[in-house]
This record gives C-alpha cells, sequence and structure tokens, in this order.
C-alpha cells in the first residue's frame, strides 16, 4: 500500500521504495485465508472534495465503522490491539486529506527529491501531504507509534502507493530511469546517514538481517511487476458506484454522505461495503437527491483517547480520574479573516489609528490554513487542544468552542495530563489549533503569584509543589477558577488561575518566535507547578506515519 521503506521511526526518515513489497507480502498471507483477497486503496482525495468529508459514508458501517470513538460498528467492530483490553479508536476532521491539486503537483514532478525531504517544495512535498489524512482520522491513526493499528493505515498507505506508481509511469514515460533514482546526496548534513542507498533496512530481527535488502532495493521495478492498480474513479460515472457522485461544479467525483445514503434507504449500516462485490454492476443513482437531514455531531467526544475505551461508565471514569491531572485553558481568538459573514462584526479594513499594539486585532494576516477550510468555516469555531507526553506515553485532546463573528473572542476549557507524583513531574508538549489547521500562539502564568503571563513554546513540566495549577477530575479543575464569595454574588472566572493560554491570532507572526509584544519568549516559576522547558520546536507532522487482482478503490458498487 505505501511506498514506506525500513522501520518507520519517523515521518522524516520516510522513504518511499518498500510500500509495494511490504503489501504484497501482506497481501499474501491474507490470501491464506481467501485467494481473492486485495487490500483496497483510500481514495481520500473523493471525500476532500465534500462539503464535509467527516459525513463521509466511508466512516459508516459499510466500509471502516465510525468516524468518531470507538469501531462500534462495521468490519471492524471489537477489532483487537495487542493488550486484548483495547481498540483503536477515531475522532476525524483535524487535518487535510489529499486535494487533486496537491496530488497534481506530485505528479508534474519527475524526480524523488523533488517529493521528499529534505528537498521537496511544499506545494509538492509527498511525506507532508501524506500525513494529513493521519491528522485527519484523528485518535489512534495521528498516533506515530500505534497508526497502524487503525485498519483504515493500511488502506490510506496503499493509496500513497498508487499515487507513486502512477509518478513512476511518469517517469519512465520521460525516459528517467526509475530503479535508480535515489534521493541521496553523500556527504549533505541534510540527509539521515541510515537512509543511505546502499544501507541495510531494519526489517528483520536483530542477527537475521538479509543483506540483500538495502534502501535502494525498495525502488525495484519488480515490485511494479507484482501490483496494479485501478484509476481513481472519474466523471461522469464515477466508476459506477453508488457510493460515489459526479460533482457537476467541479467535474470531479465525490463521496456520498452518509445522510444521502439513508435518504435514498441504501443499507449503510450492516452492508459488508469492504467484500468483494457480487457479480454484475448495480446502477447507480440517478441524480443527487437534496435532502435537509439535520444530523447532530459533538463538538467534544466522550472517550478517553490516552486509554483507548469509552469513558461512559461512572466506575470507569472514577478509575481513569485518578490517573489524569485536569489543567484550565484559557483561548483568546481573533476573528478569522477567511470568515466572511456577519461583516457588522468585523474591524478588518477599517481605518483605526494609535490603537498600539491593539492593532493587531485590526490587521489581517496571511497564516495558511488547509486547503478546505473555506468549506466548513461557520460561526461556531473549534479550537483543538492536545497535549502530547514528554516523558511518558499519553495524550489527550479537547475541544473549546468559540465565536468566529466577533472580532476577538474568550473561551475557556481544560485539558487533560498525566497525573503528576512527588517523584516523577508531568512533563508535556501542549498546542491548539483551530479547525482550519491554524496554530495558536501559547502562554503561561510564571512567577509564584502566577500573575502574569510570558510567552513559550509549549513544553510544560507539572509538579505536585505549589501553586497547584491542576484539579485531580475536570469539575475540580473548573471550579477552581470560579470565584462566589457571597450569596448573592455572580460567578467571576480569577484568570490568575488558569495557567495556560493560547492566542489564536492569524497574523504572519512566527507562532514559536518571540515578538516585540510579548516580552521574553520564555519564563519559569521558582518552586511552582510550571516550568517552561527551553524546547526547540519543529515543523510538526502526523502522528504523531503477482497481485492478479488490482487493488481497488473502497467505493465498490
Amino acid at each position: 500500500m505505501s511506498r514506506i521503506t525500513r522501520p518507520i521511526r519517523s515521518i522524516v526518515e520516510l522513504n518511499i521504495g518498500f510500500g509495494s513489497d511490504l503489501y504484497y507480502r501482506l497481501e499474501s498471507f491474507l490470501r491464506l485465508h481467501d485467494p481473492e483477497v486485495t487490500v483496497p486503496f483510500w481514495a481520500s482525495v473523493l471525500d476532500n472534495e465534500m462539503e464535509d468529508p467527516t459525513e463521509s459514508v466511508i466512516f459508516s458501517g459499510a466500509f471502516f465503522g465510525p468516524g468518531v470513538g470507538l469501531p462500534t460498528s462495521g468490519p471492524f467492530r471489537g477489532w483487537q490491539q495487542i493488550n486484548p483490553a483495547t481498540v483503536f479508536n477515531r475522532n476525524v476532521g483535524g487535518g487535510q486529506l489529499y486535494t487533486y491539486e496537491g496530488i497534481d503537483a506530485i505528479l508534474r514532478r519527475r524526480r524523488n527529491s523533488e517529493l521528499l525531504f529534505p528537498t521537496a517544495e511544499a506545494d509538492s512535498n509527498f511525506e507532508e501531504q501524506h500525513g494529513g489524512p493521519h491528522i485527519f482520522v484523528g485518535g489512534t491513526m495521528n498516533d506515530l507509534n500505534a497508526a497502524a493499528r487503525d485498519p483504515i493505515f493500511f488502506s490510506h498507505h496503499s493509496f500513497v502507493d498508487q499515487i507513486w506508481e502512477r509518478f513512476r509511469y511518469n517517469q519512465r514515460a520521460a525516459g528517467i530511469p526509475t530503479e535508480t533514482d535515489y534521493p541521496w546526496v553523500p556527504n549533505d548534513p541534510r540527509y539521515n546517514p541510515a537512509q543511505s542507498p546502499t544501507n541495510i533496512t531494519g526489517f528483520f530481527p536483530d542477527g537475521q538481517l538479509n543483506l540483500d535488502y538495502i534502501q535502494i532495493t525498495g525502488y525495484s521495478d519488480a515490485f511494479f511487476q507484482l501490483v496494479q492498480y485501478e484509476q481513481v474513479p472519474t466523471c461522469p460515472l464515477c466508476g459506477g458506484s453508488q457510493y460515489l457522485r459526479c460533482n457537476p461544479t467541479t467535474n470531479r467525483c465525490m463521496s456520498r454522505s452518509i445522510a444521502e445514503m439513508r435518504t435514498a434507504n441504501v443499507d449503510i449500516d450492516t452492508l459488508p461495503g469492504l467484500e468483494q462485490a457480487a457479480p454484475g454492476r448495480k446502477k447507480r443513482l440517478i441524480a443527487y437527491k437534496e435532502n435537509n437531514v439535520c444530523h447532530r455531531k459533538p463538538f467534544i467526544n466522550d472517550f478517553s483517547v490516552n486509554r483507548l475505551q469509552l469513558s461512559t461508565a461512572i466506575g470507569a471514569r472514577q478509575t481513569h480520574a485518578m490517573e489524569y491531572a485536569y489543567v484550565p485553558v484559557k483561548i483568546v481568538t481573533k476573528r478569522p479573516s477567511n470568515y466572511k459573514h456577519f461583516s457588522k462584526y468585523s474591524l478588518y479594513e477599517k481605518p483605526m489609528n494609535g490603537l498600539g499594539f491593539k492593532q493587531e486585532l485590526v490587521n489581517i494576516g496571511t497564516n495558511k490554513p488547509y486547503r478546505s477550510c473555506d468549506k466548513s468555516l461557520d460561526s461556531p469555531g473549534k479550537i483543538k487542544i492536545v497535549a502530547y507526553g514528554i516523558n511518558h506515553g499519553a495524550y489527550s485532546e479537547e475541544y473549546v468552542i468559540t465565536d468566529n463573528r466577533l472580532a476577538i473572542s474568550e473561551s475557556s476549557g481544560v485539558i487533560a495530563v498525566k497525573l503528576p507524583t512527588g517523584l516523577h513531574p508531568s512533563e508535556v508538549m501542549v498546542a491548539a489549533f483551530d479547525s482550519c489547521g491554524r496554530v495558536c500562539r501559547p502562554y503561561c502564568k510564571s512567577g509564584a503569584n502566577m500573575a502574569h503571563n510570558s510567552y513559550f513554546t509549549g513544553g510544560v513540566r507539572i509538579s505536585v509543589t505549589s501553586p497547584l495549577i491542576y484539579g485531580t477530575s475536570y469539575g475540580e479543575a473548573l471550579l477552581n477558577v470560579w470565584d462566589i464569595q457571597t450569596e448573592n454574588m455572580c460567578p467571576t472566572m480569577d484568570y490568575n488561575k488558569v495557567p495556560l493560554t493560547f492566542f489564536c491570532e492569524y497574523t504572519d507572526n512566527w507562532i514559536w518566535g518571540g515578538s516585540s509584544r510579548t516580552g521574553s519568549g520564555s519564563g519559569s516559576s521558582k518552586g511552582g507547578k510550571i516550568y517552561v522547558r527551553a524546547l526547540r520546536t519543529g515543523r510538526g507532522r502526523a502522528g504523531r506515519m503477482g497481485v492478479s487482482n488490482p487493488r481497488k478503490t473502497l467505493y465498490t458498487p
């Protein structure tokens, strides 16, 4: 499915050479049980064409099951992991799926060095584009160490491989030798020495190395002879699939939504959509049927990403609550510059002088969103807050709701981190970003009285020393920051007890760099709860990641 080489240690070290070999071997094992099985590719470009890709039929029982939470329906419900007590989970909607424009940019290139780190340009960076669906699916797929536990991983990477085979076809047509076009420059410090074309791959256990498997082996045309791919469906017929329709505006095929399929009385809740289609093709739907189905989607998902299981039972909540600390967070949001509605609330392009530092609130920046951002930008905005463990493996995420109409708004929430102990503080990297992928600038309270903000990079150490900035439950954390001094007093929030703030400003400022407005750039609290580590921040990436029958798209008729 994908052209990933060697042990997958990080996306930076991704080598796209061994995908066909790996998935050919996977299919060979699967065919011991079913001689006709193939691993279908998930052409997420079809879902990206939708107004809201999270509503795609691909996240129904007919295909991969729910896009939010645990696999409670579909062919992978109850899918067990190495630990039999856990299953994978998802939280769709956070990243950029493949786009037609992005794939076209890749296919216009002729050398692998134009697709891969460290020499690829932004528009044709194959590895960066590959990471977007990992983030979009979220949950387990967004964990570099666990992504392959979600079966959608294999179909996603099968599509990665399909794109690369199309690229290599163009190379052959241009007379470029595909087997030797390995992106490597000796003595260039930008390249990892482990990626030398003559370096042995790490696919084998210690003491069982196969000296014939070196990095450049993944570029062999022998794999091309073993695997064939179908093309992504095109208009007007879209492969004759009832799960697709042709978008007349773009003349591109796109996925149908769950609501569309149910309105058309198509069973997508029990249909074995991943099984081989019956002989003959069913008639596709004659016309797109408009519907007014109002489907309520949760803003906040009631499951624990850390424990990979639901948190609905009171007993489970009480048990897990003792393992986490809950830290209050404030979100300050500037009106997104690409939000076009309710113009009377906007301050953009209005002449204002003498504002000083407040001028930032009326300036339009060029902070780049996901390509599909405008499709789903609405009045109620969502800011996702994430916490990645540094000295432990826990990961958590939460949403805060904002008002995109206002020039500037303020919201609050709580993020869960691993509960610190006296000997083991909890070290995490926190970040926040909106539904368009734009990252918010982090600040923290520092000093013994927690009375002022300091810019920092996002690295936080939380200990048990005073002043305490977390609660041992969600309720405790929330109530700690609200004050009611008298019976008739209106509740007020004490922002000095909110240690973390994110400013979603949408300007040209480098998020993790200093500015003339933010002060020293990092701070620490002597004997306090937060110590801002001098962590260097880099470019974030996902995560964290002979066949007789051609591999097909998932939308079989």
